[in-house]
């Protein structure tokens, strides 16, 4: 249970950031609250990690590997090319409603690679396709890259831990992720690839890859009974000072995201131990996650702005306006 509403706790905050782009008029202390909403992705990252290394570890089947792949895709796959589908046909339309002598337009970006990318999961590497077709679609991409690696990357992990402990498994991926973090450097200055917030390289599985290493950490950790045993006021301090230091230095987005799933690897322990924060709303919101994530950018922006700019901009302060339009996009 305490998974599900994991999850829903990240939809939520994707929500907020996306909702928030709405308002320019709000302070720097609630526009900073919002933007970390952002890190709603890594959440689900490091919650994919976990319940991935749970499902694959507690299974027994003579083609495990091959059983693996198969479920993952049709997780994925129905949801996601229904939303190819549906975000083609609202923005045919949408283009259309500027010509009143045409009904429907072929959308901008929705050439034939980027399609057939996207069909194939494998936009990650196609930087046009990448987060074109469907709104936040970099992430399932994203996602999709680490199903292929984790069978072999979850056998390695795992067994290093297993051998080595806790300590220095830590210390190994603090390593990976320098190697990471110099190849970015290298791609930056050999073939001129900019990284910045939402760049292409910023979605890569490159910048990405620590934080699942981080929902694998947290699996050991649970499967090894340091979440029962852990203090709660532990975990309420290094969630706080894992998630004050990003909200504070909101600038490197190579160490951001590893930072907040630091955060959120301490919110899976404060979840767990306090059944209480997992009403059944946030449950049952977690449970539709995935679906939410793919569409909320239409009530989020095509319906919120139009909402923000022809009412709530005139009668409420930018604060009060964030909390209702948020209200209504969920």
């Amino acid at each position: 249970m305490f998974i599900d509403a994991l999850r829903g706790v990240a939809i939520l905050m994707v929500i907020l950031v996306h909702t928030s782009h709405n308002i320019p008029e709000l302070t720097y202390p609630s526009l900073r609250f919002a933007q970390y909403g952002q890190m709603g992705v890594q959440l689900f990252f490091v919650v994919s990690a976990f319940t991935l290394a749970l499902s694959f570890e507690g299974r027994h089947e003579k083609h495990n590997v091959r059983n693996f792949f198969i479920r993952r895709f049709f997780r994925i796959a129905p949801a996601y090319y229904s939303a190819v589908l549906f975000f083609f046909l609202l923005r045919g339309f949408l283009q259309a409603a500027d010509n009143a002598d045409l009904i429907f337009v072929w959308p901008n970006d929705y050439g034939i690679a980027n399609i057939v990318a996207n069909i194939l999961l494998l936009h990650h590497f196609y930087e046009p396709a990448n987060n074109t077709i469907v709104p936040g679609g970099w992430s399932v991409g994203t996602e999709f890259v680490f199903y292929l690696l984790f069978p072999w990357l979850f056998v390695k992990i795992n067994n290093f831990y297993s051998r080595y402990g806790l300590k220095r498994t830590s210390y190994a991926l603090f390593g990976v992720f320098l190697i990471l973090v110099v190849i970015q450097l290298l791609l930056r200055k050999i073939f001129n690839i900019p990284f910045y917030n939402n760049s292409f390289l910023y979605f890569s599985i490159l910048n990405q890859l620590p934080v699942f290493c981080i929902g694998f950490i947290a699996y050991f950790l649970y499967r090894d009974g340091v979440f029962e045993s852990m203090n709660y006021q532990k975990a309420i301090r290094g969630f706080f000072i894992c998630t004050v230091l990003p909200l504070l230095f909101w600038k490197d987005f190579r160490i951001i995201p590893v930072v907040s799933a630091l955060s959120f690897l301490y919110l899976m322990i404060i979840f767990y131990k306090k059944s209480v924060l997992c009403s059944s709303a946030l449950v049952l919101v977690g449970r539709l996650s995935f679906s939410m994530y793919l569409i909320h950018s239409v009530f989020a922006y095509q319906i919120g702005s139009k909402l923000y700019m022809g009412l709530l901009s005139q009668t409420f302060p930018p604060v009060i306006a964030l909390i209702i339009l948020y209200t209504f996009v969920v």
